[in-house]
C-alpha cells in the first residue's frame, strides 16, 4: 500500500478528497494574483506524499492563473531532514515553523518517539540541516511547568551554535496545560 493509502486509514486526507481541493482551488484563482498555503494539523510531514502530490497541483495552477505560490509549514521538526527540507524549498515551501516544549529535559518527557530516549537533539540537528533550505522560526510553548526551562533552553541553543539557523524564535503561551 502506498503512504496515501495507509494515511487515508488513519485519517489524512484521500487522494479523492486531494483531487476536490485542488479542483476548489483551481475554481478560486482566476483573477487572484497569489496563492499561499499553510501545511499543519497533527504531524504534516507524516502526509509528506499527500503534500508533495497537493503542491506540485497548486504550483502548476497558480502558475497557469499567473498567480505566485508560497508555502509554509507547521512541524514538530522530528521528519525535518535536510533532504525533506531541500524539497519542501523546491515545492514552494518558505518558511517552517517548528514547535518545542522547553529544554532537553523538559522536551525529551514531553515528546518522544515511541522506543526513543526523546526528540529534542533529533530536532535540534533537523533545524541545522533545514536552514539553508527554509526561514525556521522556532515557537517555545510555555507553561507554568515549563517557564523555568526557558533560560536552559536559551542557553542550550546559544551554545550549540543555533543563532545562525534560527530566523525567529519566539515564546507562545499554553493553556489547559497538566503537569508532567
Amino acid at each position: 500500500a502506498t503512504l496515501i493509502e495507509r494515511m487515508e486509514k488513519e485519517g489524512v486526507i484521500s487522494q479523492a478528497n486531494q483531487d476536490q481541493l485542488l479542483a476548489f482551488a483551481a475554481s478560486q484563482l482566476p483573477g487572484r494574483r497569489h496563492l499561499s498555503v499553510q501545511w499543519f494539523g497533527g504531524e504534516p510531514l507524516e502526509a509528506l506524499e499527500a503534500i508533495e502530490y497537493l503542491s506540485r497541483g497548486l504550483l502548476r495552477l497558480a502558475e497557469a492563473a499567473g498567480a505566485t505560490y508560497t508555502a509554509t509549514i507547521i512541524t514538530n521538526g522530528y521528519r525535518l531532514s535536510g533532504d525533506v527540507a531541500r524539497n519542501l524549498a523546491a515545492l514552494g515551501v518558505t518558511t517552517a515553523q517548528i514547535s518545542i516544549d522547553g529544554d532537553r529535559d523538559l522536551h525529551d518527557r514531553t515528546r518522544h518517539e515511541a522506543g526513543s530516549a526523546g526528540s529534542f537533539d533529533t530536532i535540534l540537528s533537523n533545524i541545522r540541516e533545514a536552514s539553508p533550505y527554509l526561514r525556521v522560526k522556532l515557537r517555545v510553548h510555555v507553561a507554568p511547568f515549563s517557564a523555568g526551562s526557558v533560560r536552559d533552553l536559551v542557553d542550550t541553543l546559544a551554545a550549540g551554535g543555533m543563532a545562525p539557523h534560527i530566523a525567529e524564535i519566539y515564546f507562545a503561551p499554553l493553556f489547559n496545560y497538566h503537569s508532567v
